[in-house]
Parts: structure tokens; C-alpha cells; sequence
């Protein structure tokens, strides 16, 4: 998912001013729909490892910027909070590091029903400042110092283990200080460069880690939803295939499971004429 300019950098500003509001729109039309390009791999991540006790979660939010406990929020209305257990930088994991991210929708008149998708730098979760934390971390593996700057570009959620685990983009602006861009069009050309050349191809080789399971995105989010799912068209459609290539996925590709076109995690059972309640499916 690409991100935009100013939504997630470190010590960048333009102009002297427009610093990141570590904020991404999701849904800007009149409808706000959640449609925007990419979000629906991140959501994927987001229902993974979504949070219950959002008690635990805090942010600055809204003018002025205070703090705001999740479960009694003024002027939002908290549509998910998640935290990921595992975080990548341009495809290099991260040790021990987690990252909050939330969906917010707007109840002021003036954006009323806005969705947007936070990931606030002094997000708390559990008394821990555990995204000032990862931060630290991007900054330490990007090999910058402390006050050196970068921006993030892009977010996608690449599988490892069989787990969804966050992956951020990101390009050096300065690995030693500080960088203030003149204007807006200095900044927009600095990204376009950077991501056009070396550092874009990598971006390329990230993505495609993922893309060949992005097909099994919608059914792995109805799964984390509700743990029940039911499939339906005509005979031909592929309805058993995906089922079983789920299934496959459970296991590393050098098991012997998954080699086996009916691994011991699935099982297909027929139809009868003569079932007249659901002990037959679900016991």
C-alpha cells in the first residue's frame, strides 16, 4: 500500500513545518468506502492480529493532540485496533519489535464517517511506547544515527511462517541529520527518484513475495472474522481448490504435507440425501 508523502517519516519536514501525521486515508469519497489501493493485504493483517483489550491502547488524537484511551474516544468511533507481533523494514526483520496500528472513523460534522488508518509515533499499548520503539528500530537497520532522517513509502503484508507479518518501505534521506525539503514539489521529486531506481526494485522484489497469496486474502479475512465460511457457485468453479490450497498453506513447502493433494488438514465429506440436521458437518 502506498503511503502517502507525509504520513510516516522521521525527522523530515518541509519548509520547516508539515510534520508527519502518521495518518493514511482510507476512505476519502462520499460513500467512505475503505477502497483505498493496498489497504485490503494490510487489513488482513489488521484482522490477524486484532486487539480485544483495547483498554490497553493509547494515542494522541484530534487538535492538540491528547492522549486518548480506545474504549472512551471523543469525535471517533475505534472500527479496529491491532498490534503485530513482527515487524519487517525493507524485507529485513526487525528483532522483538511490535507496531500498533488502528482504523479510526470520524464522527465530527465536518468528516463525519472519514476512515482513517493510524499508526501514531506515541502510541501506547500496555504502558509501553512500543511504536516509538520500532521506530528506533527502522532507524538503527535503514543504518542511520538517531538524527538522521527517512520516510516510509509504502506498507505490505508479506507471509512468513505462514503468518502475516508487516513489512515497511522506506528510503534514507540524510543517515547523519535532520533533512528539511525547500517545498513540497523538492520533497515529491526526492521520492519519485528514489523509488524509481534501486531501492524501488527491491520494493518490486518485496511485493512479489507476497502476491501469489494475495488470491487467498478475502477468504483468509472472512476466516479471522467468523470461523465458518461457506463457498458458493457451480460445479467447476474451483470451490474445493481453494479449500485445499488453504490447507497447504498451513504447512512449510518442505513437508510432506504439503506435497500431498489431501493433506491430513482436509477433508472432504459428500452430501447425502439423508442428513437432516448438521452432525454430520460439525458434529
Amino acid at each position: 500500500m502506498r503511503l502517502k508523502e507525509t504520513a510516516f517519516a522521521y525527522n523530515v519536514t518541509t519548509n520547516g513545518s508539515s510534520t508527519p501525521d502518521w495518518t493514511q486515508d482510507i476512505g476519502q469519497s462520499k460513500s467512505y468506502y475503505m477502497d483505498y489501493d493496498g489497504f485490503a493485504e494490510i487489513c488482513v493483517g489488521l484482522l490477524y492480529y486484532r486487539v480485544k483489550d483495547v483498554m490497553h491502547l493509547s494515542a494522541p488524537l484530534g487538535k492538540g493532540g491528547r492522549r486518548q484511551q480506545f474504549d472512551s474516544l471523543d469525535n471517533y468511533a475505534l472500527e479496529i485496533a491491532s498490534v503485530f507481533p513482527k515487524v519487517m523494514v525493507n524485507g529485513t526483520l526487525l528483532p522483538n519489535q511490535r507496531f500498533a496500528m488502528f482504523v479510526l472513523k470520524e464522527e465530527r460534522e465536518t468528516h463525519h464517517g472519514r476512515r482513517q488508518l493510524k499508526f501514531s509515533r506515541d502510541t501506547y499499548y500496555k504502558n509501553e511506547d512500543i511504536n516509538s520503539q520500532c521506530i528506533d528500530a527502522i532507524t538503527a537497520a535503514l543504518g542511520c544515527k538517531q538524527s538522521g532522517s527517512w520516510i516510509a513509502t509504502d506498507m505490505d503484508i508479506l507471509r512468513v511462517d505462514s503468518y502475516p507479518v508487516l513489512n515497511i518501505t522506506a528510503v534514507v534521506v540524510d543517515g547523519e541529520e535532520s533533512w528539511d525539503f525547500a517545498n513540497v514539489q523538492e520533497r515529491s521529486f526526492f521520492l519519485r527518484r528514489h523509488t524509481a531506481k534501486g531501492h524501488g526494485e527491491n520494493r518490486k522484489e518485496i511485493r512479489d513475495i507476497s502476491v501469489a497469496d494475495r488470491g487467498m486474502y478475502p477468504y483468509l479475512a472472512a476466516l479471522r472474522t467468523k470461523p465458518f465460511m461457506l463457498l458458493a457457485g457451480i460445479s467447476g468453479t474451483g470451490k474445493s481448490r481453494i479449500v485445499r490450497e488453504m490447507a497447504k498453506a498451513c504447512w512449510k513447502e518442505g513437508d510432506e504435507e504439503y506435497g500431498k493433494n489431501h493433506p491430513r488438514n482436509f477433508c472432504m465429506v459428500q452430501v447425502k440425501p439423508n442428513w437432516h440436521d448438521s452432525s454430520e458437518l460439525i458434529g
